[in-house]
């Protein structure tokens, strides 16, 4: 799935505004990253 580039543009002009250092666009992007800074228990 493509993400339609003017939402890419409305989030990333929404991101500035905001001072947000880095804006990720789309879900799947999201949830790589979310998996990247979540902290899981070692066994």
């Amino acid at each position: 799935m493509v993400t339609d580039p003017a939402v890419v543009a409305a989030l990333a002009l929404d991101g500035i505004a905001a001072g947000r250092p880095e804006i990720v666009a789309d879900a799947p992007s999201r949830q790589v990253k979310e998996s990247l800074t979540t902290t899981h228990a070692m066994a």
